[in-house]
């Protein structure tokens, strides 16, 4: 995973974000409901790529 984060990050028609961990501790304090749902989740990051064709989609989807 951090590999195929990291090869695609900076490429500047990809959407790519991360959120820190002291943001996952500070959202686990908001509420025992909010501490369920992200459970010991450790890390959490997010990847858009621009609309592809059906087999670039599939070939990162496999990566």
């Amino acid at each position: 995973m951090n590999s195929f984060y990291a090869a695609h990050k900076n490429n500047h028609q990809i959407s790519a974000d991360s959120v820190p961990h002291f943001m996952i501790t500070l959202l686990c304090s908001i509420s025992p409901k909010t501490e369920a749902l992200i459970g010991d989740t450790k890390e959490l990051r997010y990847i858009k790529f621009p609309n592809t064709t059906a087999d670039k989609t599939n070939f990162l989807n496999t990566k």
